[in-house]
């Protein structure tokens, strides 16, 4: 989710984020100026402790995220983890959902126009499979 400066230069801006996964971010989860409210409710974060109402710092336990596979092992924190005014479990993130995808090639870094004139221009590919992926046909212009 992203929220943009509501006054340009100045920041400010008003984010609600609820029913959420943070996971595996580098770096925090969430960045905000002084200046702006940031509210987090119902979410999961396995990076950084989360500031709001019924949320929960762990890992989501993902059945196999590298191969896009983002359903919970039966054992996930988010599965049943808060509950809705009626005292219903909710789970946190979207509900298990099948994705069928096939895993492709991924662009995971472009060096391109580096300010240091020493470095070279290039384009990183990252197979996130175990298996060999023809790029035959494949174009880069």
């Amino acid at each position: 989710m992203v929220c943009f400066e509501k006054n340009v230069g100045i920041g400010g801006g008003i984010v609600s984020l609820s029913n959420s996964i943070l996971s595996n971010s580098p770096e925090s989860p969430f960045l905000k100026d002084d200046y702006s409210m940031l509210n987090i409710s119902n979410s999961l974060s396995d990076t950084d402790i989360l500031i709001g109402n019924d949320n929960v710092f762990k890992n989501p336990l993902f059945i196999n995220p590298n191969q896009y596979d983002f359903k919970f092992h039966n054992a996930s924190p988010a599965i049943n983890a808060t509950s809705d005014e009626f005292g219903n479990p909710i789970n946190l993130g979207s509900s298990t959902f099948d994705y069928p995808t096939t895993v492709s090639v991924m662009i995971s870094a472009i060096n391109y126009n580096p300010l240091d004139n020493l470095e070279i221009e290039f384009i990183e590919l990252y197979n996130p499979s175990n298996k060999v992926i023809d790029l035959t046909g494949y174009v880069l212009s």
